[in-house]
């Protein structure tokens, strides 16, 4: 059995994707991991976090992996945006773009 404090943990270690930490459906899971079975939440806790995650990712899709996918692919984050400066600064200055 997966323990969901342990995976909540690996969510919020992400150094590179750290932005899809602000994506709806992904703060909804991170809750939602929080409410770990035996800790101070009741079952009508996790229900509603459970709800909240599932309306926030089926107002877009009902497939979670492509949704993950999708949204890494996205993601704005330091390594691409380090990546798309170098390759801005070796491009010769004075030629046409076409």
């Amino acid at each position: 059995m997966i323990d969901l404090t342990s995976l909540n943990i690996e969510l919020h270690s992400l150094v590179i994707f750290r932005d899809l930490l602000a994506d709806a459906a992904i703060a909804r899971l991170s809750e939602l991991l929080a409410c770990e079975k035996g800790a101070e939440f009741d079952a009508l806790e996790r229900v509603s976090r459970y709800s909240a995650f599932a309306y926030a990712l089926f107002g877009k899709t009902r497939d979670w992996t492509e949704y993950v996918l999708e949204k890494t692919l996205e993601s704005e984050n330091i390594y691409s945006a380090a990546r798309a400066r170098r390759r801005n600064r070796s491009r010769p200055v004075g030629l046409p773009v076409e």
